[in-house]
């Protein structure tokens, strides 16, 4: 085991569904999903992810039978989301996290439980300080992503490009909407629209399933503030996870 600490950037609720699902039997769905992002701290950088599932075997056969939780599900969430004394863990909380298993996944390496249920494999969570505040969102633009040609800039020494800034809260300035379909679903697939800037790039929005401002028209710009994660291959993949948009336009790398 390795310990590692940080700040919750977001709630579960944000981003997928933790609530038991009985109907999620072995042939079926992987019912409630867990997934919560916390950012580094005292002087490192980055971010990662905790993720776990109600019925790993719903993923697919190569997944043993016996790695679905069933009605266990709602006691794994309150381990996970609850500290010692029954406080609900929530976004600006330092914590600890001690994890034994991780997976790399779409370009970035999850905290998790290797897909099996078995305690062994448990990642722990707890409490170092409530509302220690969350870290001050850093202020990008398209071009700090994106390169003239459209392609996603990546540096394996993530000085540059969406590794430096994947796991951590950001601010993208000057984008207005390109595409809206992913506006108010609930699934995750389906929650997508793509931003752009005035100079052509292109960037996709994990939209939550918290309720946002009114929808920004196509043509009108804005900020977002989220998490930027990473969901494509090694090196690319590159999105923002919306958490906030701020209908003035801010443009810039201010505060």
């Amino acid at each position: 085991p390795f310990a590692i600490r940080g700040v919750i950037v977001n709630d579960p609720e944000e981003m997928l569904d933790p609530t038991y699902d009985p109907t999620a039997t072995a042939m079926g769905y992987t019912g409630g999903q867990y997934q919560v992002f916390f950012q580094a701290v005292d002087g490192d950088r980055g971010g990662t992810a905790l993720w776990m599932a109600q019925n790993y075997e719903a993923m697919g056969p190569w997944i043993p039978a016996g790695n679905d939780y069933g009605a266990e599900w709602t006691n794994e969430m309150r381990r996970v989301m609850f500290d010692a004394n029954g406080r609900k863990f929530r976004k600006g909380d330092l914590i600890e996290v001690t994890a034994r298993k991780a997976l790399f996944y779409n370009g970035k390496r999850n905290i998790n439980e290797n897909h099996r249920i078995a305690p062994s494999n448990d990642f722990v969570v707890a409490l170092v300080k409530a509302n220690a505040g969350l870290p001050q969102a850093e202020a990008i633009v398209l071009s700090d992503l994106v390169n003239p040609d459209g392609s996603q800039i990546f540096d394996p020494d993530r000085q540059r490009g969406g590794e430096h800034w994947q796991g951590m809260r950001v601010r993208l300035d000057g984008i207005r909407l390109a595409t809206t379909n992913g506006w108010g679903k609930t699934n995750w697939a389906e929650r997508i629209c793509w931003a752009t800037d005035d100079n052509g790039r292109n960037l996709q929005l994990r939209m939550p399933l918290a309720d946002l401002i009114e929808r920004p028209s196509t043509s009108e710009y804005f900020s977002a503030v989220g998490i930027l994660n990473q969901e494509g291959g090694n090196t690319n993949g590159y999105e923002l996870f919306v958490q906030e948009i701020k209908p003035a336009l801010s443009i810039g790398k201010g505060a």
